[in-house]
């Protein structure tokens, strides 16, 4: 009983194995190139070569990793040059953020500069403009200072003189 049981599940799974082979597809492309790489190396279909077709395929991959490897070497040695330009061109990049926050520096001392030299020149003109406001009303001009002359260095009395006095009178008043 317990034999034929035994022999039950193994031909249960045997079953299983050889519908899943068979449920297979063996026209895909991935199946079709695995195979005619596989033969181009494996030759004859012998019990030895079964026996050592997992060392061979291992030697294979090995292989193919190695052909890879060397191929992407080139790519390796292009990025690494790749990566010494992005290199420089950081610096470059920093050194010419430096350059330009000097710039900024200098440029916003000079706007400093600027801007109290505007002001100064401001306050001047603000100065002058009181100044001049101060000679104009209380400086003589030309005309009324020969008359005013006149009257001290040599006792001329004219109309105009009265003017003198009353533009001297309303100066002094404010």
């Amino acid at each position: 009983a317990s034999l034929k049981s035994g022999l039950c599940v193994m031909s249960e799974l045997l079953t299983r194995k050889v519908n899943r082979v068979l449920a297979e597809r063996v026209d895909s492309s991935e199946l079709i190139s695995a195979l005619k790489h596989l033969s181009t190396f494996y030759e004859e279909n012998t019990l030895e070569n079964r026996r050592n077709l997992r060392s061979v395929l291992e030697k294979q991959g090995r292989t193919l990793n190695e052909q890879f490897i060397t191929s992407f070497e080139s790519i390796v040695d292009d990025f690494d040059k790749v990566a010494t330009c992005v290199d420089g061109l950081s610096r470059e990049c920093h050194h010419i953020e430096k350059i330009l926050n000097q710039s900024k520096d200098a440029t916003n001392s000079l706007i400093v500069t600027t801007t109290k030299l505007r002001q100064q020149k401001t306050d001047i003109e603000r100065k002058e403009q009181i100044a001049g406001a101060f000679l104009a009303r209380f400086q003589l001009t030309s005309a009324e200072k020969n008359t005013f002359n006149k009257f001290l260095y040599e006792n001329v009395v004219v109309f105009a003189l009265f003017d003198v006095f009353d533009r001297m009178r309303l100066a002094v008043q404010y």
